[in-house]
């Protein structure tokens, strides 16, 4: 009678310790699992922040590349249009030199006319380059927010996966709380 209850108790220790070692191995393989997937996760969002800084860096350059470049030909044409007026304005001159008293008046006629061209240009010249500018600005922030949008797409999606995971391991470990009540039953029985 007592070797059956030594055996007994002997075989009760024996199924208790493999459930606990059979326990304490899925939860090593859960912790392992959850930190892979953590590990992953962040990786994935490194190389994502890292793609969209690198992107929005080439993004910037080319925009102050095209800034630099429409300044400088808006630069261009008002030294163009100050030449020509500079060249009207000193055969104006010459030609008003030669003309009578009457002529004196047709030519300050044609030089203020000349003159308000002249600003009239030079304002349609700077709208062109500011629409352009705008333009430019607002293609840059479009573009901006598209790739955060993007961004923030993949970063919801590692979200969920990260949240499914962890949702697999909490039914892992119902299972096993589940397996351990269902052992307790059995050893008891």
């Amino acid at each position: 009678m007592q070797n059956l209850q030594a055996e007994r108790d002997q075989r009760e220790t024996e199924m208790k310790a493999q459930h606990e070692a059979a326990l304490q191995a899925l939860a090593d393989q859960h912790a392992d699992a959850v930190k892979a997937l953590e590990r992953n996760a962040e990786e994935e969002q490194a190389r994502l922040r890292s793609e969209a800084e690198a992107a929005a860096a080439d993004r910037q350059a080319e925009f102050d590349r095209e800034q630099a470049r429409l300044r400088e030909e808006c630069e261009g044409e008002k030294v163009a249009l100050a030449a020509a007026h500079d060249k009207e304005r000193a055969k104006a001159e010459k030609e008003h030199e030669k003309a009578t008293k009457a002529l004196e008046k047709e030519h300050e006629k044609a030089a203020k006319a000349a003159e308000k061209e002249h600003a009239k240009a030079l304002k349609t010249a700077e709208k062109a380059h500011q629409d352009a500018v705008g333009a430019l600005e607002a293609m840059h922030e479009e573009e901006k927010g598209i790739e955060k949008a993007k961004h923030e797409a993949r970063e919801a999606q590692l979200d969920s996966k990260r949240a499914e995971a962890v949702s697999r391991g909490e039914a892992l470990l119902g299972e096993l709380e589940e397996t351990q009540r269902e052992m307790k039953k059995v050893v008891k029985g």
